[in-house]
């Protein structure tokens, strides 16, 4: 399949397949990012979820807000047009990255915005983001659609949320609640 071909239900496992994959009973997902923007209607697709902790999701289609010209010209070592796009250039532009594909995954996603009001998780679920996480902004409005749902701010932008100990720590004590 070429990078012209992709869209993202070619790439996504459903959840049936991820749910084939585990051991018989209730399991608990921790999802950062894209995972937990894929990983949001999981429960919806299975009873088997007990609790979710999902870290750096945005309420919002953040790659629809990603011009892919303005973002190879960050890649090229442009200054970014906002804070969004430069995030996004920073974590794809990491060596050995296909920058080009990552692109179109990108667009691809932007092709089919994120709406989590058609299936916000009724499960108890931990929303975790950086105090200065540009792409997770606005994720309170993501808390106000959970009935069992908290929020917690830890430090740093959408990469150094995900590797303090702050959102490891968070996670454990809520999946470690009875």
């Amino acid at each position: 399949m070429s990078t012209c071909e992709w869209s993202a239900p070619t790439t996504t496992v459903g959840p049936a397949a991820v749910e084939a994959e585990l051991p018989a009973g209730a399991f608990d997902v921790i999802a950062y990012s894209l995972g937990a923007r894929l990983a949001w209607e999981l429960p919806g697709a299975t009873p088997r979820v007990r609790r979710m902790v999902l870290g750096g999701i945005s309420p919002r289609e953040p790659f629809g807000a990603i011009d892919a010209a303005a973002l190879r010209e960050v890649l090229a070592g442009g200054e970014p047009a906002d804070p969004l796009t430069g995030q996004i250039g920073a974590m794809i532009a990491a060596p050995g990255r296909d920058t080009e594909s990552l692109i179109e995954v990108i667009r691809g996603l932007a092709a089919e915005p994120f709406d989590p009001r058609e299936a916000a998780p009724r499960i108890p679920v931990l929303l975790v983001a950086g105090r200065d996480d540009v792409v997770a902004q606005g994720i309170e409005e993501l808390a106000g659609l959970l009935p069992h749902g908290e929020l917690q701010r830890v430090p740093g932008d959408h990469r150094v949320a995900l590797t303090g100990p702050e959102l490891r720590d968070a996670a454990l004590d809520f999946l470690g609640r009875d």
